[in-house]
């Protein structure tokens, strides 16, 4: 449903799940059989209106702010 929904690439849903890409390939195609069978459709999440005008600003903060750099552990 994920991948339906969201558009999620198969390679990040294995790495949220935990497993490979090969079952999560393998659970897709089982998911959209059965939604065929059953006639049922998802439909994908529509961005809502004005949001690529509203990205930028949260976007630009992040390039180039020096407290944004990645700070070793040890």
């Amino acid at each position: 449903m994920l991948n339906l929904r969201l558009s999620l690439p198969d390679d990040t849903l294995a790495h949220l799940f935990g497993t490979s890409r090969s079952t999560i390939r393998r659970a897709l195609t089982e998911i959209r059989d059965l939604l065929d069978q059953h006639g049922h459709r998802i439909e994908p999440v529509t961005a809502p209106p004005g949001l690529p005008t509203r990205i930028p600003p949260y976007a630009l903060q992040a390039v180039g702010n020096p407290e944004n750099k990645i700070k070793s552990a040890c």
